[in-house]
């Protein structure tokens, strides 16, 4: 449902709005507690200016209650948007 709801998103008001926009989902498996875990990064580019939503909506609310053992970061940078899945106690790591 998160995968489905950030594309439509796109589609509707994001990268996926232009010709020359792109999403791009990058993910990595950690180490986490002994075990591992799953890290995921959306992002999009080349679409309209991002802008920092007015309110919490659908998606976030969403994300949050799907992922509500996860930290999730959103990270609204120059023309791209940046969303995180991050298990609660590993520290930030680039998937890249």
């Amino acid at each position: 449902m998160i995968f489905h709801e950030l594309a439509t998103n796109a589609t509707k008001h994001g990268a996926l709005t232009s010709t020359s926009g792109a999403v791009e989902m990058l993910w990595d498996i950690l180490p986490h507690g002994g075990g591992q875990a799953l890290a995921m990064q959306w992002r999009e580019s080349g679409g309209p200016k991002v802008r920092k939503p007015r309110h919490r909506g659908f998606g976030m609310r969403l994300i949050s209650k799907a992922l509500s053992e996860a930290q999730v970061d959103l990270d609204l940078l120059r023309l791209a948007l940046f969303v995180a899945f991050w298990p609660k106690s590993t520290h930030h790591r680039s998937c890249e």
